[in-house]
């Protein structure tokens, strides 16, 4: 016969063995004071990439009339999304004649004195670049006539279209300015303030002078002298400064290809003249000629 104690042993084991065990049924079925851990999250998916946040494409730029004055603007210049100019030299063509003095193909010539000219006054027009197959635009940079009537441009859209021609993208200008620079990808122009990263200097002689504004009662901005030069597909922009005799003008290197027949500046003083170079530079000279 079991003694008292060995029947106290058996049954503290006894008791063990069915608590542990309802404690394990009672876990399992999801009961108790508290939820259980909540499983992790599942990671969110990454934006899906698009080309809206570099670039747009389209095979033509376009100044849109839809009434109003004429067309009438020195340049235009469309840079692909790594800032290449890609529309040098391309096909212009126009919604009625050119007028004599402005062929349409001044356009896209690179030359900043001279102009296109539509010949109609009345109706919609329009003055188009053809980039010859669609292209990754990235900027698109509208260089107003630098003599007079700049706020002939007023009231028309600058647009980029598709190769079946359907409008991908359009702008309102709604005001006068020397330079428009446009992102596509954006609603409104961009600054004209001079870009960062770009460098300049303060010494040098016979530089070619071109000088342009003020435009619309507005002075013109470094920025302005730096889009304008891009846009033309040449490097060396120049810029007077508010101490200049003639401030707040653009002047442009003699010898950068395109530019002939420009008189000589020598520097007098430094704090009245800047130089850049449209690619970053700090030795304007040599960095500019490759």
């Amino acid at each position: 016969m079991a003694s008292k104690g060995a029947l106290l042993a058996i049954a503290m084991l006894c008791f063990f063995l069915c608590l542990t065990s309802s404690i394990g049924a009672y876990a399992m079925s999801g009961s108790g004071s508290g939820p259980g851990p909540a499983p992790a999250p599942a990671p969110a998916p990454a934006p899906a990439s698009s080309e809206e946040d570099t670039h747009v494409s389209g095979q033509y730029v376009r100044i849109h009339r839809v009434g109003g004055d004429v067309i009438n603007v020195s340049e235009m210049g469309v840079f692909d999304e790594n800032g290449a100019l890609i529309s040098k030299g391309a096909t212009v063509t126009g919604g009625t004649d050119a007028h004599p003095a402005g062929p349409y193909a001044n356009l896209t010539n690179g030359a900043l004195d001279d102009f296109a000219h539509n010949l109609d006054t009345t109706g919609e027009d329009h003055i188009t670049i053809d980039l010859g197959s669609t292209k990754k635009i990235g900027e698109v940079i509208l260089v107003n006539r630098r003599d007079c009537c700049q706020d002939r441009i007023v009231g028309k859209k600058l647009q980029i279209l598709d190769a079946s021609k359907n409008v991908v993208k359009e702008i309102n200008i709604t005001d006068t300015r020397m330079v428009y620079s446009w992102t596509p990808t954006n609603t409104t122009f961009n600054s004209r303030s001079l870009p960062s990263g770009v460098t300049t200097a303060k010494g040098w002689v016979n530089k070619g002078v071109r000088p342009e504004g003020p435009v619309g009662g507005a002075p013109i901005e470094e920025g302005d002298c730096f889009n304008a030069t891009r846009a033309a597909g040449h490097k060396i922009y120049g810029y007077r400064t508010a101490s200049h005799g003639s401030p707040n003008t653009c002047f442009y290197y003699k010898d950068d290809p395109g530019w002939t027949d420009l008189s000589s500046e020598v520097l007098n003083d430094v704090e009245a003249h800047r130089i850049g170079c449209t690619k970053v530079s700090s030795k304007i000279e040599s960095a500019c000629s490759n």
